[in-house]
């Protein structure tokens, strides 16, 4: 693109340099032509998107893994997904218990078992910021957004997912 018009004009010699001034115009005007094409290649929705699917991936990985250790608990498993399955409204299932009692390995072997395009899950340490209750409420909407394919703008601010 061709710049003609800008102001500029003779700043004299400095340190025995020739030295232009006045272009500030200029400058702003190549800044906001360079933060453009940055947003045309790269916009905001995509860097969100990107996000996300880093979380799902993490978190899937440490489904996977903690899978791999996973053995027994037929009975659970079974009472688990039948009080899912007469669910007929959705809603949240929470896991809770000791520490290294199991709670992610059962939570894997249920989400194996289930749709896992219908369910979210979140394992508290499996991908970065995992443990801060803003993140997790973004995360949580941004999934559900896509699970129920809504056309929704999600806050990332703390009091407004609340």
């Amino acid at each position: 693109e061709v710049h003609d018009g800008y102001p500029c004009r003779w700043g004299g010699v400095v340190d025995g340099k020739p030295m232009v001034a006045g272009l500030e115009a200029f400058g702003s005007r190549i800044l906001e032509q360079l933060w453009n094409a940055v947003q045309q290649y790269f916009p905001e929705e995509e860097e969100e998107e990107n996000s996300l699917l880093q979380d799902r991936t993490l978190h899937a990985a440490f489904a996977e893994q903690r899978l791999l250790l996973f053995t027994g608990r037929r009975n659970l498993i079974r009472q688990s997904l039948t009080a899912i399955k007469n669910c007929k409204t959705g809603g949240v299932l929470l896991l809770q218990g000791a520490p290294g009692s199991g709670k992610s390995s059962l939570m894997a072997a249920l989400l194996r078992e289930l749709s896992p395009k219908r369910a979210v899950s979140h394992y508290c340490g499996a991908a970065p910021r995992s443990t801060q209750l803003p993140h997790l409420l973004t995360r949580y909407c941004l999934e559900l957004k896509r699970i129920c394919r809504l056309s929704v703008d999600i806050s990332e601010g703390f009091q407004e997912l609340v």
